[in-house]
């Protein structure tokens, strides 16, 4: 394969010397596998090919003297510069490899600003640095956790929804809301959905944000007519406490499947799911409320426990839509003390823009 162009960085920042390193690229995550997504995309270059740059820019970037990268200019293969004097926040790295030879460096950024100390760099294939500390990888946790719970309440995201049959509300109401794979390690009795699971993640549990994902639940029910159903509503501090995959649509969509876990971890990936979508209408159109995501199959994979605890409500189906009502009041009464039971037609319905999606 023919050697990649490295990207352009000036180096003003006094305590580090990368040497003849050169810069390579930008990524983000734990395990640095994500691009970075910047806020000005490159504009190409129509015709211009090049194996020896098959991204087709050249990026230039400045480490200032407070150890902030400025991302100066893109740079087309026909020569023209695109100005954008973007600053990178964030955790995020510095993918540095040797001119000459095989060796690279991950330079870590907390908070957009570099990590000076060599410790906690990490070495690709030589000996030069240590691995990264587990105080690093702790704060960079805490810091993203940090950057969704924000997020989540300035968008006024205050419930998340799963849907289950009511042969399923006991067991989840005795030891939380379990994926696939931990069901089974127990011998636990359920009623699965999806005979398959189709995103390939099966120690994970699927929810929704701030409504529940009516174009799965309608066909569900529709093709289960003697099935009872129940709508969990959550604590939405799940996003940041536990594990979490944001999927900007159902996430056994083949777009969607064929993506990375990294690349749907993480606050930058929970903002796409309230962003417009190219081929899709758009926020403006559709006046959906600031709380829901923008596509109604949006989805979250929790892998982990969902506790009792984050468990606030029980919403059932009206009255007269229930066929087994008497093993209903049962188990309410059994369980009152725990949490509560209602009857809410609201989320056996669909979002308020279902209009725009009907052809989805």
């Amino acid at each position: 394969m023919t050697a990649q162009a490295f990207e352009k960085l000036t180096n003003r920042y006094p305590e580090v010397n990368f040497g003849e390193f050169r810069l390579a690229r930008i990524g983000t995550g734990i395990d640095r596998s994500s691009e970075y997504r910047f806020v000005n995309q490159p504009r190409l270059a129509p015709g211009y090919l090049s194996s020896a740059c098959w991204r087709g820019y050249v990026a230039f970037y400045e480490l200032d003297s407070s150890g902030s990268l400025l991302l100066q200019k893109f740079q087309n293969l026909a020569g023209e510069d695109q100005w954008t004097h973007e600053v990178l926040t964030g955790d995020f790295w510095m993918e540095m490899e040797h001119q000459d030879e095989c060796d690279r460096i991950y330079v870590p950024f907390a908070d957009g600003k570099i990590v000076p100390d060599r410790s906690q760099w990490i070495c690709g294939t030589g000996v030069l640095m240590e691995p990264i500390t587990a105080p690093l990888q702790l704060t960079m946790r805490r810091r993203e956790q940090h950057r969704i719970e924000r997020f989540v309440s300035q968008r006024g995201i205050n419930s998340l929804f799963h849907f289950t049959r009511v042969e399923n509300v006991a067991g989840i109401l005795s030891r939380g809301l379990l994926g696939r794979r931990q069901l089974e390690a127990l011998n636990a009795e359920y009623v699965a959905n999806d005979q398959y699971r189709y995103d390939r993640i099966e120690d994970a549990v699927c929810v929704s944000i701030t409504f529940p994902n009516y174009k799965m639940f309608y066909p569900y029910r529709s093709s289960n007519p003697g099935t009872d159903w129940a709508v969990l509503q959550l604590k939405p501090e799940i996003l940041w406490r536990e594990d979490c995959i944001f999927c900007r649509r159902n996430a056994a969509e083949r777009e969607i499947a064929q993506q990375t876990i990294t690349q749907r971890s993480g606050s930058l990936a929970l903002q796409q799911l309230f962003k417009d979508m190219p081929g899709f209408p758009t926020r403006l159109t559709t006046d959906v409320p600031s709380n829901y995501p923008t596509h109604p199959q949006a989805e979250v994979l929790v892998r982990g426990t969902i506790r009792m605890t984050d468990i606030v409500e029980v919403f059932l189906d009206s009255e007269e839509n229930i066929n087994n009502m008497s093993y209903l009041k049962r188990i309410a009464n059994q369980y009152s003390t725990r949490v509560k039971f209602s009857h809410h037609r609201k989320y056996f319905g669909a979002r308020p823009d279902f209009e725009h999606w009907q052809r989805e």
